[in-house]
Order: C-alpha cells, then sequence, then structure tokens
C-alpha cells in the first residue's frame, strides 16, 4: 500500500475519504473480497463458455435417492444428443469431494462433473432440491426447469431437449441461408 507525505494510505483515502478505518478492517474486507472471486472462479462454470449449445446444468448430491436414477439417464442422453449441440454439466454439492467421488465409484457419469461445495452456482440458481435441473438454451437463457427426478415422466425430460436442440438446428441452417 502506498502513503502519502502525511503518512496515510492512498488506497483508503481514495475509497473510504478521510474515515479512519483499522488496518484489520481493511485486511478482513480485502479477504472477504478475495475468498468471493475465489470461490466464484472454483467452480469452473460460466454459461458464456457454451454459447451456441443446449446445456444441461444439473445439480446433484451422493445422498440424493432421485440422483441414482437421474445419472443412468444423463449418460443415455449425452449418448443419443452429445453429438447434435447438447452439453451435460453436473453440480456436486456435497459438503465433502470425497462422498460426491464414491458415488461417482457407482455411478459413472460420461459428463463434465463440477465441484460446488460452498454453493456458489447453486444460490446464483436458486436451487432448493436435488436434484435440479436447468435447460439452458444457446443465448444462456433458462429454457425449463426441473426439480426432481422420475423415471415416469423420462420421456417428457427427453422431449425438451429434442425441441431445444431442434431450434437450435433451424436456427442454424437459417442463419447459413
Amino acid at each position: 500500500m502506498f502513503r502519502s507525505e502525511c503518512g496515510r494510505s492512498f488506497a483508503v483515502d481514495r475509497c473510504f475519504g478521510r474515515r479512519k478505518l483499522s488496518r484489520q478492517y481493511i485486511v478482513i474486507l480485502l479477504i472477504c473480497f478475495f475468498s468471493m472471486l475465489a470461490n466464484a472462479e472454483s467452480t469452473g462454470f460460466d454459461v458464456r463458455n457454451y454459447s451456441g449449445k443446449i446445456v444441461l446444468l444439473d445439480f446433484w448430491g451422493s445422498w440424493c435417492p432421485a440422483c441414482r436414477h437421474s445419472f443412468p439417464w444423463m449418460n443415455a442422453m449425452k449418448a443419443k444428443y452429445g453429438n447434435k449441440g447438447l452439453i451435460i454439466v453436473a453440480v456436486n454439492n456435497d459438503l465433502e469431494k470425497e462422498e460426491g467421488m464414491a458415488f461417482l465409484e457407482e455411478y459413472q457419469a460420461n459428463f463434465e462433473i463440477i465441484w460446488d461445495q460452498d454453493y456458489v452456482l447453486a444460490r446464483e440458481y436458486n436451487v432448493q432440491a436435488m436434484p435440479a435441473s436447468f435447460l439452458i438454451g444457446p443465448d444462456g437463457r433458462i429454457l425449463h426447469r426441473q426439480v426432481g427426478f422420475k423415471v415416469a415422466e423420462q420421456e417428457n425430460y427427453e422431449a425438451e431437449i429434442a425441441v431445444a436442440l431442434e431450434n437450435l438446428k433451424s436456427k442454424t441452417v437459417r442463419s447459413r441461408q
């Protein structure tokens, strides 16, 4: 930190005027700020990285019974629609990464897994229960939101994906003409 001739910190004068703040308070503020940045970047998910694609963003936990059924279904959707523009990203919200890893040993994932122990993404998407899935369009907007997973509803879930991919395909064809 730079000090002026009178001994005041330039950063403190600029940000807080002439109010006197203790160094401890400033250090705490800086630690909070940088830890928020680190948490935001630690998930590794930015919807802008998937521009032009259809993304199924799924929030799951190792303790979630419905997630045991959704993983085989997501593998099947990836196999069926992956080459047509579907990206599947599953976000784990276990407090301990080891619990999520143990789940993945039993329930294989042929799609991207992101760890979100601090609930950064879960808060951003306002996840209230698990599993929670968001079908995101090529422009980054949420097309469909699904809470829970019911085996009997798999065809309906797939239909949402198929419609989104068909719309993506028709937009791509129109833009080429």
